[in-house]
């Protein structure tokens, strides 16, 4: 459920200097007059509206983005960067649902579960580990609370997984997979069986990931043309990180991000706050991280309808 884009995770990695929050915010650029100003808000999975807070050890304190259809997401962290809670808002802004994260002292994840906004269990998830730290036992309980379904995981003497099965509340298989790993641990092959035993079907991972388990470009996914045909320019704030990027495509500007960023120990002043329809927008605070829920309109950005059509108008 936790929402993650790797482009923006390798954006924020290399911000420079102590940064407080980061805000950006994607418009379609209008191109009128042989000038280019912002046109209207666009949010989609490519262009994604969203808002980072962080501690002041850099660990990551707070994600809020928004999705495509206009509900929107508040992910907290700890101060060790360990998700602890997620909060899924609904168009109008209300609660949808709530889900908590629990972690033992190695840092893995033992319980994870989703509340309703009017309080009843969506479900919940417990995992069981060995001494290494390994995965053994995943049991997943339905919205009543009665457990539905147990994963069992084993491993070679590497640590490397290499077969789980899945098995009903009453101890019956359903179906298990073996994993044909590489020399590095990682699943090029699994291989599916169903609850006879009988071969189900095989997943030949390696046409997705090299041998280092990383997914494999795909020419389905990526226009290498289309970006290749990309140019970018960018506004500098005085910590040489991007605060205005405008995109071209075939030398036409296409879209302009438009990013905030705050420093600790640093008042905030117009050079670093381009984004002025977001100066209402106050960080998350220690004492919202602790309660039970946190109000929709306190950590929206004030995107609607309305004003995205006013936008640039």
């Amino acid at each position: 459920m936790p929402r993650k884009d790797q482009n923006i995770e390798i954006e924020l990695a290399d911000l420079k200097g102590q940064v407080k929050d980061v805000f950006v915010t994607c418009y379609r650029a209008d191109n009128k007059n042989g000038r280019i100003s912002l046109g209207i808000k666009e949010i989609t999975l490519y262009n994604p509206c969203y808002k980072y807070s962080f501690f002041e050890s850099g660990n990551k304190k707070s994600f809020f983005d928004y999705d495509s259809d206009g509900s929107s997401a508040n992910h907290i962290y700890d101060e060790n960067g360990m998700l602890i809670n997620l909060y899924h808002y609904k168009i109008d802004e209300s609660l949808d649902w709530t889900a908590t994260y629990i972690y033992n002292d190695q840092g893995n994840e033992t319980e994870h579960f989703m509340i309703f906004a009017d309080g009843k269990l969506g479900f919940k998830q417990i995992t069981l580990y060995n001494s290494d730290g390994n995965r053994m036992e995943f049991n997943q309980y339905g919205g009543d609370g009665i457990l539905s379904t147990k994963y069992f995981y084993k491993y070679d003497e590497n640590g490397f997984c290499i077969e789980h099965r899945n098995e009903n509340a009453e101890g019956k298989l359903q179906y298990y997979v073996v994993c044909e790993n590489n020399h590095k641990g990682h699943c090029m092959k699994h291989i599916w069986y169903d609850e006879d035993g009988k071969l189900d079907r095989i997943d030949d991972n390696s046409k997705y990931i090299n041998e280092d388990g990383k997914m494999i470009p795909s020419t389905m996914i990526v226009n290498r043309k289309s970006l290749e045909s990309r140019t970018y320019e960018f506004e500098n704030d005085y910590h040489d990180n991007w605060i205005k990027k405008t995109v071209y495509y075939k030398k036409v500007a296409t879209h302009i991000y438009l990013r905030e960023i705050n420093y600790y120990g640093e008042e905030s002043n117009k050079i670093n706050n381009m984004n002025t329809e977001n100066k209402n927008i106050s960080p998350v605070k220690e004492e919202d991280v602790k309660s039970d829920i946190i109000p929709a309109k306190e950590l929206r950005t004030g995107l609607n309808r309305s004003e995205e059509r006013r936008v640039g108008k």
